[in-house]
């Protein structure tokens, strides 16, 4: 069935047949991954893999940085510390659509793997996230997840070097 909508509709439609079919693919304990086969669906570009870093302020939690590394392999990792001491990393499998500049971050797992209280504690399901991005130069990426408004989840990384 999906083949039939790739040749009728393009690689766009697609992708949203994907992310509404199976939103969560590659979410912890969800079993999914990379989607090789699928046209237009493919590892990062040369351009992408490295290591990024970004400075940001949380409505929520503050002031923060994030350290984001994408390898060619396909695979990712996202350390996010904030200032008030609060880490967080999640790592998974990377899906891009370069023609329509879109960067999914499949996620498998993440630390802490716990939100604990009082109560008791409930396990936590790092979610996969889709951005859109650009590539201003060589040493910079832009990103905005899309389930965000559009003045917020915009990051703007640098090239570690």
């Amino acid at each position: 069935m999906l083949n039939r909508i790739v040749q009728r509709r393009g690689v766009a439609l697609l992708f949203v047949a994907l992310t509404i079919i199976v939103p969560n693919m590659g979410a912890a304990g969800s079993g999914g991954g990379c989607a090789p086969g699928v046209p237009g669906i493919g590892g990062p570009p040369a351009a992408l893999v490295g290591v990024w870093r970004a400075q940001f302020v949380d409505p929520t939690f503050g002031p923060g940085a994030i350290e984001l590394v994408i390898k060619a392999d396909s695979t990712f990792s996202q350390q996010t510390n904030y200032a008030a001491g609060a880490q967080v990393i999640v790592y998974g499998n990377v899906r891009v659509l370069p023609d329509q500049a879109i960067l999914r971050l499949d996620t498998l797992g993440g630390v802490p793997t716990e939100q604990c209280s009082t109560v008791g504690c409930t396990n936590i399901i790092y979610p996969a996230e889709t951005h859109n991005y650009s590539l201003p130069n060589a040493n910079a990426l832009t990103t905005h997840n899309i389930n965000c408004a559009p003045d917020q989840c915009t990051y703007n990384y640098a090239r570690a070097t």
